[in-house]
Order: C-alpha cells, then sequence, then structure tokens
C-alpha cells in the first residue's frame, strides 16, 4: 500500500469514528422526545394531582439521567473524534509536501518507540505527531503551558532513537522532533510555529506559512532515497 493511499484510508477511518457520535445524539433525542410526550400523555392521563406530580417528577429524573449519559459520553467521544480528525488533517497537510520532493513513512518503531510520521524531503527529516489542544496552549522557548501533558520529552525520545538509527547507517543528517497542532485552543504564530525546547510545534491552521520554510535545501535526492531505504522497512506504509 503507498503512502498516499495509506493516508486516504486514514480520512476514512476519522468519517467513520465521527458517524457514531452523530447517531448516539440523534438517538438521544429521539428518546428526550418520547419522554416527553410520554410524560405530557401520562400528565394528562392522571386522575388526581398527586399522581401528575409523580409522573413529572419522573418524567425530570429520565431526563436528567439521560443528560447525563450524553454528557459523559460526549466527553470521551469528542476527545477520541478530535484526536481521528487530527490525524486525518495531518496526514492531508504532509500529502501536500509531496510536490516539493518530499516522503513520508507513517507509523515508524524504532528502539521500542513508535512516532505517527518521518517526513523525509529537502529540508531534512521531521519526526511527526499529532497534538490536539482542547484548551488554549501557550507556547514559550521552554515549555508548553496549558497542555494535559507535556509532550516534548516523548518527542526528544523518538527523535533520538530515529536519529540514532541513521547515525548506525552513516547517515549524518539534521532529525527535527515535530508537533503538528490541531484544536482550537492552537495559537496563531507569526510564522506559523515555534521551537519549543529544540522540539518544532507547527500550528495545523498556519500550513501555508510554515510550508515555506520546509523548502529549503539541505538534503540531496540521493541522501533522501537512502534515508528512506532505511526507515521505509520499520514503517507501516513503506515508501517505494
Amino acid at each position: 500500500m503507498s503512502t498516499r493511499s495509506g493516508r486516504r484510508q486514514t480520512r476514512k477511518l476519522a468519517s467513520a469514528r465521527a458517524r457514531p457520535f452523530v447517531l448516539e445524539h440523534f438517538r438521544a433525542l429521539a428518546a428526550c422526545g418520547l419522554l416527553v410526550v410520554a410524560g405530557a400523555a401520562g400528565i394528562i392521563a392522571a386522575s388526581s394531582l398527586e399522581t401528575r406530580i409523580v409522573v413529572l417528577a419522573l418524567l425530570l429524573v429520565m431526563l436528567l439521567l439521560v443528560w447525563l449519559i450524553v454528557r459523559s459520553y460526549s466527553d470521551d467521544s469528542r476527545a477520541e473524534r478530535l484526536s481521528a480528525y487530527a490525524g486525518a488533517w495531518t496526514a492531508t497537510e504532509l500529502d501536500a509536501l509531496a510536490a516539493s520532493g518530499w516522503r513520508v513513512i507513517d507509523r515508524v518503531a524504532a528502539d521500542g518507540r513508535v512516532v505517527d510520521h518521518v517526513a523525509v524531503g529537502p529540508a531534512g527529516v521531521l519526526t511527526v505527531r499529532t497534538a490536539v489542544a482542547t484548551r488554549p496552549w501557550n507556547l514559550t522557548p521552554d515549555r508548553i503551558q496549558g497542555a494535559d501533558r507535556d509532550p516534548i520529552a516523548e518527542m526528544q525520545g523518538i527523535n533520538d532513537a530515529v536519529k540514532q538509527l541513521l547515525v548506525q547507517h552513516g547517515m549524518e543528517v539534521p532529525v527535527v522532533p515535530t508537533l503538528l497542532l490541531w484544536g482550537n485552543g492552537a495559537p496563531a504564530q507569526p510564522e506559523g510555529q515555534e521551537v519549543v525546547d529544540g522540539v518544532a510545534v507547527l500550528i495545523g491552521k498556519q500550513a501555508e506559512i510554515w510550508r515555506l520554510d520546509l523548502q529549503d535545501r539541505r538534503l540531496d535526492d540521493v541522501t533522501i532515497a537512502a534515508v528512506c531505504s532505511v526507515l521505509s522497512p520499520l514503517g507501516d506504509t513503506p515508501v517505494a
């Protein structure tokens, strides 16, 4: 399977994972509608004020339970849905680099670690992972503020593993740990990116800006092919 066809499959999976979320909410709304109709019918049919109060109380309790279930489901499903979509958006942006001579290998394993993508091109080698900011992130030169967990050390670790692997094959090439950041909490940056403790954080919605920096020529075509020959067998979508 080619890298591009693999990425098309990723986008299909993202869409498929979003559909159950919509269907579940439709069912919840339909259930609430039926409860309201049934409750109204019960109140009208009740023969006494006390019975009507009991029916109304039961209706409110049932609606409250439905609301709590939907809210709990929404939190988990929203995170899962955002993660799926963000992964697909990352794949789309990496596809766009192909016209500039970049090649992308998905899910590369090195030293017991797995990185979502490794992009190899004229500007060097990027170890890429997707991140989603569901609340505002503040990027400073040495840390990320607002993230649920700090992904910097994790990215540095997998990047070092990939870099060391290439060194073992006699290739001293630039390898840059990269987070592709999506979500409403992703901050706009003048250059579309920020370097945080050596990790390049690229803002997904500003791809047209940071993609220009990836046109610099640091590696020739022979070196790009050599790097891909080492990393391709370690990924899910080998590059020809």
